[in-house]
């Protein structure tokens, strides 16, 4: 009857796969204290592991229920419901995560996801500008917003954002495939060439090789 021992538990069988267990552990928690929200949160995010996106959300929205500040809740609503294709509620949770906690970079990171989507680009390229000013470490938010501004018909701002990335993190694969297509999308078959086999250098094991290939193929020719 011991509810951190239960969400301890719970954890660990999550990181083996034992999704089934830790769910019971999770909710054997809950009614141990039917006052805290951490558990719920928690049981959610085992749905998520285990796409079943809707039976997250619910876990969340049960979790809101109990403590509407709860951190990052809203958040997560929005992302199961991202998941489940809910664009219109995941936007919701979104704004709503940020008018309580406006300083946390996740709910415009979500929000640019949805967006991307939806194939507004230009409107995911500005929520990941409002996510670099409070997350302004990591090369894949700019990597993301590269592609935004890109498919948004900016290219010469995209790769501003790919220079940002290479002089965060250098070695990472997909700066490159970035490049490749804003060279491809400028005639300049011989950049992309290159840009293109640098990515598969670097992910020799990349699940869209094939297309890459193709790609490189047909720049060749």
């Amino acid at each position: 009857k011991n509810k951190k021992a239960h969400l301890g538990l719970g954890e660990c069988l999550q990181a083996i796969g034992s999704f089934d267990k830790a769910l019971k552990s999770y909710l054997n928690a809950a009614v141990l204290d039917p006052s805290d929200a951490l558990p719920l949160m928690k049981a959610g995010e085992l749905y998520i592991d285990m796409n079943r996106f809707s039976d997250a959300k619910n876990q969340f929205e049960r979790a809101l229920k109990l403590n509407p500040y709860y951190p990052r809740a809203n958040y997560f609503v929005g992302r199961a419901s991202f998941l489940n294709m809910d664009y219109n509620t995941a936007l919701k949770s979104s704004e709503a995560e940020r008018r309580i906690n406006p300083n946390i970079a996740d709910s415009y990171i979500l929000a640019a996801e949805v967006y991307s989507a939806m194939k507004d680009f230009a409107k995911c390229a500005g929520e990941y500008q409002h996510a670099v000013r409070l997350r302004p470490q990591g090369a894949e938010i700019y990597v993301k917003m590269a592609r935004c501004y890109r498919q948004a018909g900016s290219p010469d701002i995209a790769e501003n954002m790919l220079n940002i990335a290479v002089t965060q993190e250098s070695g990472l694969p997909d700066i490159y495939k970035e490049q490749g297509a804003i060279y491809e999308g400028r005639g300049d078959a011989r950049s992309a060439m290159r840009a293109y086999e640098k990515y598969l250098a670097l992910s020799p094991n990349a699940p869209d090789r094939a297309e890459i290939d193709a790609r490189i193929s047909s720049l060749s020719k």
